[in-house]
């Protein structure tokens, strides 16, 4: 709302109709090294923009424990940050790039990413590193 020296009155209102998702995975040891090797564990990084209504995440097989929805319907903000835990099992598939589903949803709109883990050209275990180290 406005108003200047001569009287002349200005009102705008605004409401924010568009959202954005970002995603983003990183390793608990080594954050700066895209690949996994199985036993470890990371983080995964959930952003929202715009009020969504709500956020579905979707693992690969092997981790599909880890899949989860956060409803914002009840407590709508701006700006909404969610981090999910996960561990790459011992006993994972190896040498392959797996990706995770992340879908945001706001009315009949929908945002839809694709981080993914990989676990290429990792040789050994998680264990045969252990125990390089033991020695």
């Amino acid at each position: 709302y406005a108003v200047d020296n001569v009287g002349n009155e200005t009102q705008e209102t605004w409401r924010v109709t568009e959202f954005a998702l970002d995603t983003e995975i990183t390793r608990i040891l080594a954050p700066h090294e895209p690949l996994f090797k199985r036993g470890e564990s990371g983080i995964l990084h959930i952003t929202t923009w715009g009020y969504a209504d709500r956020v579905e995440v979707e693992f690969p097989h092997f981790l599909s424990q880890y899949n989860q929805s956060f409803s914002y319907e009840q407590d709508p903000d701006y700006k909404k940050e969610e981090k999910l835990q996960f561990m790459v099992p011992i006993d994972a598939p190896e040498g392959e790039s797996y990706t995770i589903t992340v879908r945001a949803f706001k009315g009949d709109k929908k945002l839809e990413e694709h981080p993914s883990i990989s676990t290429m050209g990792v040789d050994g275990t998680i264990l045969d590193e252990f125990r390089t180290r033991l020695r």
